[in-house]
């Protein structure tokens, strides 16, 4: 399965993804005209925007999942080394993110261009299928029909892949083979709902996890300094944990406005919490508790990267 996926499923979708913005910015010519595009998005601030608009991609989410299934992958390559596995799994996500920053920037280009000719879509599904009815006309709704399939399944695959192997090694009894028809099926059930409705409940569960899956990413990319030292990684997540939640009852706020509670916490926070207005707030609470861990833990007299920390949150 990681053969098909590594080398058949992902060139195809990046060649399909090539040939639409081919089409666009250079048989069509419509590129130049992204110099004059002034559209003001909803939040009021591009960079802010753009990266809560980045939740609902799932990709930090993802990328905390497909880890687990990059090293078991690489694993069966025959790479068992530590070193050569890290350089390995770095090369992995520089490659990615790279791919992935050239993706979203194009893809983010012919959403504006598409503001000329439709009217502003729900989601991105109908905005898509607009854009490729545009330039392409019905050879497009092809083309949209295989990259949906393939971008949905390379996905799917490496997500129901990972989830499954992780509740596997922790439910050994019910085991990977057990877990992975189950994972597809509330996938399956999930998927019925349809996307705006799925955006709409998924959004307040979103902004609680991200700002979490964040201090996690910050603290890993730490891990040379501060190793699996417990009461780092407790203080930062603990104290991301308060406007993750505040967050996370925002988002269910203005879902649910006639919830007087969630009114006068959402009044709250708006007043008193830094950078709340923004969904920003995670940002200073984050910086305090890893500081304030980092300062407790060097008074505590222990070193940082004690090897005794090293078994914190292992399995093995």
């Amino acid at each position: 399965m990681t053969d098909y996926v590594g080398k058949v499923l992902n060139p195809l979708l990046l060649l399909l993804l090539a040939s639409a913005f081919i089409t666009a910015f250079l048989i069509k010519g419509d590129g130049p005209t992204l110099l004059h595009a002034t559209h003001v998005t909803a939040a009021g601030s591009s960079l802010t925007n753009g990266f809560l608009q980045g939740y609902n991609t799932m990709d930090a989410l993802a990328g905390l999942g497909f880890g687990v299934t990059i090293v078991a992958a690489l694993g069966f390559f025959g790479v068992s080394r530590p070193l050569q596995r890290s350089r390995d799994v770095a090369k992995v996500g520089v490659l990615a993110m790279g791919l992935e920053a050239v993706i979203y920037a194009l893809l983010i280009a012919l959403g504006v261009l598409s503001l000329n000719f439709t009217a502003r879509a729900a989601n991105g599904g109908p905005a898509f299928t607009a854009i490729m009815t545009h330039y392409t006309g019905l050879i497009g709704t092809g083309l949209l029909a295989a990259m949906t399939l393939l971008a949905c399944l390379t996905s799917a695959i490496g997500l129901v892949t990972s989830l499954s192997q992780d509740l596997g090694r922790r439910f050994p009894a019910v085991g990977f083979k057990r877990f992975l028809p189950l994972t597809c099926l509330g996938s399956f059930i999930i998927a019925n709902f349809g996307l705006n409705d799925i955006i709409t409940l998924s959004t307040p569960v979103l902004m609680l996890l991200y700002p979490l899956a964040i201090a996690l990413i910050v603290l890993g990319i730490l891990h040379p300094v501060i190793g699996k030292n417990p009461l780092i990684y407790k203080t930062t997540v603990l104290m991301t944990l308060i406007p993750a939640v505040l967050d996370a009852l925002h988002a269910l706020y203005a879902a649910f406005p006639a919830l007087s509670l969630l009114k006068g916490i959402d009044a709250f926070a708006n007043a008193y919490i830094p950078l709340f207005s923004i969904s920003m707030d995670f940002l200073p609470f984050m910086l305090i508790g890893l500081i304030g861990g980092t300062l407790a833990a060097k008074l505590s007299g222990r070193p940082l990267r004690d090897q005794s920390y090293e078994t914190f949150g292992s399995e093995d």
